[in-house]
This record gives C-alpha cells, structure tokens and sequence, in this order.
C-alpha cells in the first residue's frame, strides 16, 4: 500500500533499479534579462536489488479424493495463500527495520541499553517526523506519516497522556485506513501482528518493539510482470 510497485519483464535477470532523485536547491537568485543562468544539475541515484523466490508446499495422498468429504485441498490452498502473503509481509518488514536512522526511546543509545520501563511515547515519534520534515522527506500517505507499530505499543502508548488527548480529541468519525489505529500530530499509527520485534535484545533481555516510520516513497516492491505475487501449483499423484 505505500510501497513504490515495479514490476520486472520476463526473462530480463533477477536485478532490479530504482531510481532516487536529488532534491533541488531553491532558485534565489533573480535572473537577469538576456543572461541565461547556470542551471541546476540533475542528480539520479540507483538503487539496485536483486530478487529471490520464496516457496513452500504441501504432500497428499489419493486417500484426501477418495475418503475426505470436505474439499481440503481447496482449504489448504488458501491458507497457503495466507502463509505466501505473512512471508512477503515479514521479508519487507525486516529489510525496513535495517534502517540506518533510528530513535531510542528515555534517551538511550542503543537497543542494549532499553530496559522494561522504557516505554514508548509519542515525543520520539514526533521527533522522527521532525528529521523527517527537515531532510524534506514527504509525507507517506494523505498528507501524513506512516508509523508501523506492534499492538504492544498500540497498548502502551495509551498510557501516554499526549497521545491519549490527542487520539481522545481526533475521534471525529473520519474513516481509518486498514489496521490504522490512531491519526494523531500528523502521524497516521498502523498496528500489525508482524511488526518487527528483537528477542532479548534489550537490558536484562528484554523484548525491543521496533515501530517503522514512513515517508513518501520509502521503499519499493516488486514481482515478474503478467505473474502476480502468488501462483499456486497443484501437480498430480
């Protein structure tokens, strides 16, 4: 849904570009009449990534046509579906937590130094949305940002009295994205049970909760075009 979506042509490698445009500096000064002035530089940057196939399937025996009443090989196909789905959900959660800029929550340092009472607050996501605006990052979607968050911080941010007047005073019945939790200081909070989350990574072991915000354009998907994201193959006995 925010993602930028470009599909690969058959047969053309399994490497794919992305295209990242530098930002312009503003034209303050005034041109002067029959002089042509320097120009701006255009800047296109690459970003490549190489693509891999993921799958999974299931073995039956001829009993499932012969004894089984309900259709459950149609049944599993779906869930397989689900399992396709969850996978490609997880692979790009997982390459957007390798992020390089990162906010910590109390003032800490780094993911060690995160103990149990280091709950999350809606001050550091505004602090996110801050570096944002001033590296003229834009917004990811209707004019706001996109933080991912674990329903365990979808709970403990209501502890938060910011965010709680905030979200208790924006209860204005305007209609919510899927999975989209609150729309609070111009930050739209999607929950997701697949948000990223570092087993015993913190002090004494903890849990760390990472939540992912999003700009404009944050990162890119991709599938063979004509193929779709998903193809089912059900081969004979």
């Amino acid at each position: 849904k925010l993602a930028q979506k470009r599909p690969m042509p058959k047969n053309a490698g399994d490497t794919i570009n992305f295209r990242k445009i530098q930002k312009l500096e503003p034209a303050l000064t005034p041109l002067t009449e029959g002089v042509t002035p320097d120009g701006s530089e255009a800047k296109i940057f690459a970003i490549s990534a190489t693509t891999k196939q993921y799958g999974d399937y299931m073995l039956f025996t001829d009993v499932v046509d012969f004894q089984q009443i309900d259709p459950i090989l149609t049944e599993y196909t779906v869930e397989q579906g689900h399992q396709a789905n969850e996978t490609l959900d997880i692979l790009t959660r997982d390459e957007l937590a390798g992020g390089s800029t990162v906010f910590y929550e109390n003032g800490k340092t780094s993911r060690s130094e995160l103990a149990a009472d280091d709950k999350p607050t809606i001050d550091t996501f505004r602090k996110a949305i801050l570096r944002m605006k001033k590296d003229h990052v834009r917004p990811a979607l209707d004019g706001k940002y996109v933080a991912i968050i674990s329903p365990e911080v979808a709970f403990d941010l209501l502890d938060d009295p910011k965010f709680l007047k905030a979200y208790e005073m924006n209860q204005s019945g305007k209609p919510l994205i899927e999975n989209e939790v609150a729309d609070v200081y111009g930050i739209k909070f999607i929950e997701q049970v697949n948000a990223k989350v570092f087993e015993e990574a913190g002090a004494d072991g903890v849990n760390v909760h990472a939540s992912i915000v999003l700009g404009n354009q944050a990162y890119g998907i991709t599938n063979i075009k004509g193929e779709g994201d998903i193809k089912s193959i059900i081969k004979g006995l």
